[in-house]
């Protein structure tokens, strides 16, 4: 309950529609940040004003502040409501470490892989930034080992990939093992959590694999090398059979095998919009869209007393920050003030 109570305090300091309106009106990256100066990333713009230069202050303030909402969210929560509450933010844990798999690939030891990262899993920023400057890939994933971070399970799945990933060089081998950990670890919770936090959970594996499915099938038809990943995850509601038959099958019949049960509301719109247009970055965000809406509505249609609170503010502030970096963009890039609101979701 004194967890909840935060959290919804903490909703009604979001962002405004005026708000958001001034900062789509105006005309350089200094005005945005100005507006957001007076509003609850004030401290975080201030922070980021002293240390950065141009637009990296701006993705540095929105990266701190989402990390430190967050962080303060899964502060108000211990016990097995802290247990869902970090189920919630996994996604976090899963990003950064991939982030991190990928920086030890391409340039060993160097902390701008780190700077991407939003801390606001179980993973704090000192444990991510030391796994990001180990000297060489197999150094971090021992590091995690020895940590047993995210899990000891994870770890250990990610080290029993190595001798793969030295034979091939395809870091995605690592990717791999890493999220098929995570989604095992999610299938074995499912049994004993919430109805709503099971939809969110299901929800992510079966985005991945749908559009994992989708390249491999793009991949196919333009006669391109077939990427690595050759299972699907477990743990979603799209049944293996479906995605394997999609990869092979028109668009039409891709959206309507896949849609015959939606997962979430407003993902059979998405589909079937992807059958016309194929685009899979569209169908991405697509989907992305619409599990936010559904999961920020809980805060008015969700159970007050349960993990709903915080998945759906959660949601929400991610999607706030999401908005934000695509203002951003959008000034940098000189592009006019509707066609960014157009991109805006709202929820």
């Amino acid at each position: 309950d004194y967890g909840n109570a935060r959290v919804r305090a903490m909703r009604s300091r979001m962002l405004t529609d005026q708000e958001f309106g001034e900062l789509v009106a105006a005309n350089t990256l200094e005005q945005i940040l100005g507006v957001l100066d007076d509003t609850e990333y004030g401290p975080d713009v201030e922070e980021a004003m002293t240390r950065y230069r141009g637009q990296e202050r701006y993705d540095r303030a929105l990266s701190r502040h989402l990390e430190r909402t967050l962080s303060a969210v899964r502060s108000f929560y211990d016990g097995e409501a802290g247990s869902e509450v970090d189920l919630v933010l996994l996604h976090h844990d899963m990003d950064n470490l991939v982030a991190i798999l990928r920086g030890q690939a391409q340039v060993p030891g160097s902390l701008e892989t780190a700077a991407v990262v939003v801390a606001a899993g179980t993973l704090d920023r000192a444990s991510l930034e030391e796994l990001a400057r180990r000297p060489g890939l197999r150094e971090t994933i021992e590091l995690m080992v020895t940590w047993g971070v995210p899990s000891p399970d994870t770890a250990r799945s990610i080290m029993d990939a190595w001798p793969e990933y030295e034979r091939t060089r395809n870091v995605g081998v690592l990717e791999l093992a890493l999220v098929s950990a995570f989604a095992a670890r999610i299938v074995d919770s499912l049994d004993t959590l919430p109805a709503h936090l099971v939809v969110l959970l299901e929800s992510r594996i079966d985005a991945i694999n749908i559009l994992t499915t989708l390249r491999r099938r793009r991949a196919r038809i333009d006669g391109e090398p077939i990427p690595h990943r050759s299972e699907h995850l477990p743990g979603g509601r799209i049944s293996d059979a479906v995605l394997k038959i999609a990869e092979t099958a028109t668009p039409r019949d891709v959206a309507a095998m896949i849609t015959t049960k939606p997962v979430l509301p407003g993902w059979d719109v998405a589909l079937e919009a992807w059958a016309s247009h194929e685009r899979i970055d569209r169908l991405a965000d697509e989907l992305e869209a619409a599990r936010t809406r559904w999961a920020v509505a809980l805060l008015h249609r969700g159970d007050p007393l349960s993990v709903d609170v915080p998945l759906a503010y959660v949601a929400a502030k991610e999607n706030e920050v999401r908005n934000l970096r695509l203002v951003g963009q959008g000034r940098a890039h000189g592009v006019p003030p509707e066609e960014i609101e157009s991109r805006l979701v709202i929820t």
